[in-house]
């Protein structure tokens, strides 16, 4: 049996801090969902499907900002299992074919259908008050009815399992049953209306102590929030079995053995035939007492104030049948060096005497430091590396290839030396605290092995390095891409020197995601920031992470660096082309973040609101929301696209108000935004934005081929398309109403665009797709994560493809072995009909 708490992300410019508690069957408790989460468990192999209770410890982005994301990709994974299942039993319902592709945005499009209701299982949530409402304002755009979500909010408490035994009991019960339900015929499938049995014990019992306490909104005023603090606690650790008293006694191995293990008394006939009866005590050391976890999460002082007498009483009433093992401090340095903070841990040990283990093992009250601090307040932690280490080695290969057109992760400009000299972390934490670094363990059971573990080697980063350098020395691409380099370094010598290029402009379009549904290994999903020359900039589409992909991309280590806050104050309107998760749940971090450092900088109540320009079900999501997290009051103007449709029957005399408000419209900005309607889901539109640096700038958003898009954005300067499958699966396209990479050039040549750029690839793989359709007269540039392209390096982009494809083989290796593509997880995922595109608007 194997328990541990551990260590799943910290506090970076692209994650939050975020726990796993593993069960000793494998389930897990998880501990936040920031951005990014179900990210970070495909980069370090975890499995999100453990997952079984999320608690939160407040309701703010980067607490919950990947919860979303999460229950979509359990409950379709969950799906993708038992359609599989099903599919395998005989009489089992077979799916309908798709439909013939259509340029329709039908709400009532069929879909192939499972004639029985699936039992998904589902997810246990854990919260402050509001986390309910929190979760009704997700049905905008999320509705996964067959995973059942339990909510339980601000007090609350359950008592974990009697004992390890009845744990084991219950873990061996549950994968027998689920042997079982495998070989049932599919009409014993679980219906609504039938009992659910009563869910079993589980090994970690959790306690409550929920804090009320004031933030600051931008109205110079405070609101209430609720945060909470987790008491976790473990069964008593069963007592030692002596088989070699056991056998002094008498007493024959087998069945009475395990009887006797599980503390019960047993009668038995000995050798001689006289009956004897032994007691468990007899030949069972005591049991240990429990173990107790505590995650404390205090953003103030205020909070700690409150929070530490209630923990001290619940520690108290625990002190008989558990001790305190692991202290797990969410907070700042500097609240956690308080003196008050300090003379609190120092009561604490004294209290436990020092005492250590029956096995002479660590202090029984280690104090973990995992930094945070509340979402109102500007962070600043760029210096440390991501935990996204396969996109951002990615980036860097990439960028060493063509520095011209793709950035390096802020992190990796610095040389392994520059980043360990520079790293002063430890400094700050006082005596007997540990920081907390991803993948960091501590072992609970088995006891022999109790204490930290580093699950990633501290070289982990080098040698991913040097993988990618010695990669780099193989596949040639440097050499293929260098004559370009050089061509496009004297053109813009040439542009300069005539007078044609400005050398001041910040134009750029940085693609922040470029992967489709949901994140893997290698690309983020969607989102991209169109710069004008003076900096200025338009978010098109804000998935999930999206801002810190932003941030990565365009920190450097220079000392002229744009800073976090001023890249932030920079964005100044966000699109948003349909109400799917992928494309607008890093909306959240954006309005928090920005709001948290215009509310620092700005005394005079002008907060320089950002514009949203989205369907709506986003900004009904937005405005329920905003009533749970009052961090982002004020923090956004909305705007319906639907006012941006072209009506020849109402037609508009000039943009609205909301708009011209906006600093990037008008003057030397954005001059026109028109919204198209396209067929994914409902509400679903592509955007033409004319008086760019790029000039007229037209994106498709998620989408099947648009003969409309194509005729109002007719000449583009630019055009960026979603190409989310190859060329050849024009059926899955039709079923889940996007594009291939030949529809998407189709609609290119038909809109006679000056240049195509490809993105929203399907996350199976990591290359580059393969163009069948021929040569194309319109210059293709293919978006990866990180890359920048300005209007001097297009050309550039659409010549360097040949190179980047030798970075990309059909096979990718990992240790090793050939791995077609990124995991099994988003394999599975794509055989689900409607995985992509389906939505409660829908029905």
């Amino acid at each position: 049996m194997t328990a541990a708490v551990r260590v799943l992300t910290t506090r970076t410019v692209d994650s939050s801090p975020a726990l796993l508690l593993i069960d000793p069957d494998g389930s897990k408790t998880l501990v936040n969902c920031g951005e990014g989460c179900q990210r970070s468990f495909l980069e370090h192999a975890q499995k999100l499907s453990s997952v079984t209770r999320v608690c939160l410890t407040h309701l703010a982005n980067d607490s919950l900002g990947g919860l979303p994301g999460m229950v979509l990709s359990s409950a379709d994974a969950a799906k993708a299992t038992q359609v599989a299942i099903m599919a395998q039993k005989p009489g089992a319902p077979r799916q309908q074919p798709a439909e013939s592709a259509k340029n329709s945005n039908n709400k009532k499009a069929k879909r192939p259908t499972m004639h029985s209701t699936l039992d998904l299982g589902g997810l246990e949530l854990v919260g402050p008050e509001g986390t309910k409402s929190y979760f009704h304002s997700l049905r905008h755009f999320l509705k996964r009815e067959e995973f059942k979500v339990t909510i339980r909010e601000g007090l609350y408490q359950v008592d974990p399992a009697g004992s390890q035994e009845e744990v084991s009991r219950t873990s061996r019960a549950k994968k027998k049953r689920k042997r079982q339900e495998s070989k049932q015929n599919a009409q014993s499938t679980c219906t609504n209306g039938e009992q659910q049995e009563e869910d079993p014990p589980s090994y970690f019992g959790v306690q409550t102590i929920p804090i009320t306490y004031h933030i600051p909104t931008m109205a110079a005023e405070t609101k209430p929030t609720q945060v909470v603090s987790y008491v976790f606690q473990t069964p008593p650790i069963s007592g030692k079995f002596l088989p070699d008293k056991a056998k002094e006694l008498g007493i024959p191995p087998g069945p009475l053995y395990a009887k006797l293990k599980r503390g019960e008394n047993v009668t038995f006939t000995n050798k001689d035939g006289q009956e004897c009866h032994v007691e468990g005590s007899q030949v069972v050391l005591q049991p240990t007492p429990g173990m107790i976890i505590a995650v404390l999460y205090y953003p103030t002082m205020q909070v700690w104030r409150e929070m530490q007498p209630k923990l001290d009483n619940i520690l108290a009433n625990k002190s008989q049948t558990a001790k305190i093992e692991l202290v797990v401090h969410m907070t700042s340095p500097k609240i956690l060096n308080d003196p008050a903070c300090q003379a609190w841990r120092a009561k604490l040990q004294q209290q436990e005497g020092g005492a250590r283990d029956s096995d002479n093992l660590q202090p029984l009250n280690n104090h973990l430091f995992l930094e945070t601090c509340d979402p109102a307040i500007p962070a600043n932690c760029q210096t440390k590396p991501s935990v996204y280490t396969s996109a951002c080695i990615g980036a860097l290969v990439r960028s060493q290839i063509c520095p011209d057109l793709y950035k390096t992760p802020d992190y990796l400009q610095q040389s392994l030396e520059e980043e360990e000299s520079n790293n002063h972390e430890e400094q700050t934490i006082p005596e007997g605290v540990r920081s907390a670094v991803p993948m960091l363990e501590y072992t609970l059971l088995p006891r022999s092995r109790k204490g930290y573990t580093e699950l990633l080697p501290v070289t982990h980063l080098q040698d991913r390095r040097m993988e990618g350098t010695q990669f780099l020395d193989r596949c040639g691409a440097q050499k293929q891409a260098q004559l370009l380099l050089e061509i496009n370094k004297k053109k813009q010598q040439f542009e300069a020197g005539n007078g044609n290029g400005n050398i001041h402009s910040k134009a750029e379009l940085l693609m922040t995601g470029t992967g489709s549904a949901i994140p893997c290994k290698h690309r983020n999903v969607t989102g991209m920031c169109l710069r004008m020359d003076d900096g200025k900039g338009i978010l098109l589409d804000v998935g999930e992470g999206t801002v810190g992909q932003l941030l990565r991309a365009s920190l450097t280590t220079t000392s002229a660096a744009p800073t976090a806050e001023s890249l932030l104050k920079s964005i100044q309107a966000a699109w948003i082309s349909h109400p799917h998760a992928d494309h607008h749940l890093g909306l959240l971090r954006l309005l928090t973040d920005r709001q948290a450092v215009l509310r620092s900088e700005d005394t005079n109540g002008n907060n320089h609101p950002l514009l949203v320009i989205g369907p709506p079900p986003i900004l009904d999501f937005l405005r329920e929301y905003e009533a749970v997290d009052p961090r982002i009051a004020s923090s956004y103007v909305p705007l319906d696209c639907r006012e941006l449709v072209h009506d020849p029957k109402r037609p508009r005399v000039s943009m609205p108000e909301k708009m011209k408000a906006n600093t990037l419209m008008g003057g030397d900005g954005i001059s026109r935004i028109e919204a198209i309607p396209v067929a994914h889901c409902p509400f679903s539109f592509a955007v033409v934005v004319e008086g760019t640096s790029f000039g007229t700038v037209a994106y498709s958003g998620d989408c099947r081929p648009s003969s409309r898009f194509a005729q109002r954005a007719q000449a583009s300067d630019l055009l960026i398309h979603e190409a989310t499958f190859e060329d050849g699966m024009e059926a899955e396209a039709t079923m889940k109403r996007h594009s291939t990479v030949g529809e998407a050039i189709r609609i290119a040549h038909e809109m006679k665009a000056k240049r195509l750029v490809l993105t929203h690839f399907s996350q199976r793989y990591p290359k580059i797709p393969p163009i069948v359709t021929g040569p194309s007269a319109v210059p293709i540039i293919f978006a990866f994560d990180y890359m920048a392209l300005t209007p001097q390096t297009l050309d550039l982009a659409s010549q360097v493809t040949p190179a980047m494809r030798s970075l990309y083989p059909d096979e990718v290796y990992e240790n090793g072995r050939a791995v077609p593509g990124d995991g099994a997880a988003a394999a599975s995922a794509m055989s689900i009909p409607g995985f992509f595109a389906q939505n409660p608007y829908d029905k």
